[in-house]
């Protein structure tokens, strides 16, 4: 956190290296449009944020500074932002799949498959609240770009790590209800990756941290 925090207040104290062209509006508008295909099936979608990010770009006026030196700490402490440090269950959910693929053959397969679904139900909670907060399309300009490619690797790695017959061989001993429960936070899961990687077209560069 210190070490993204210096280069942010380094770089708003230097405005000059900071630009934000405004995305298009074919993009703001695919993006709108691929928010609701995305949660309107998993009844996620709402035409409002359930928070409104207070500030974003364009960085205007005489209280430019000001303005984004408050950005920076909404950026790590406002639940409209996605977190420079999002994705520590991600990184937990991701170690225990690896570790279940590596060790199907473990005579307890199956607790170790249930507490999988347990994680991945805890990482689908925090997606749903990116998706209707921070990527919501009423928000997505104010984030930056740091935090949300960051967070966009972590998911991508996850949803990708179900691939290629994986995803049978993490719930093979797993009752209906908990099969029903793991595709259903996967699905959640599968939606914040694309959201995500639409997400980097709109998100804010400034203050330019390199």
């Amino acid at each position: 956190m210190l070490f993204f925090a210096c280069f942010l207040l380094f770089a708003v104290g230097a405005l000059a290296g900071g630009s934000s062209s405004r995305p298009s509006p074919d993009v703001v508008r695919s993006y709108r449009n691929l928010h609701r295909e995305l949660l309107a099936p998993i009844n996620l979608y709402s035409p409002q944020p359930q928070t409104i990010a207070p500030l974003g770009p364009p960085w205007k006026g005489r209280n430019k500074l000001a303005n984004m030196q408050n950005y920076i700490r909404n950026v790590y402490n406002h639940e409209a932002y996605i977190d420079p440090e999002a994705g520590a269950v991600l990184t937990r959910l991701r170690g225990n799949m690896q570790w279940i693929l590596n060790n199907r053959n473990h005579p307890r397969i199956g607790d170790y498959q249930r507490s999988l679904v347990a994680v991945m139900e805890e990482a689908s909670a925090q997606a749903k609240h990116d998706m209707q907060n921070g990527l919501h399309p009423v928000n997505v300009r104010a984030q930056h770009l740091d935090p949300i490619r960051s967070l966009s690797n972590k998911v991508s790695g996850v949803v990708d790590l179900f691939g290629e017959g994986r995803s049978e061989l993490m719930n093979s001993h797993l009752g209906q209800a908990e099969r029903d429960r793991f595709a259903n936070a996967f699905e959640v899961l599968f939606s914040e990756k694309h959201l995500l990687s639409s997400a980097t077209r709109l998100a804010t560069t400034v203050p330019r941290l390199h």
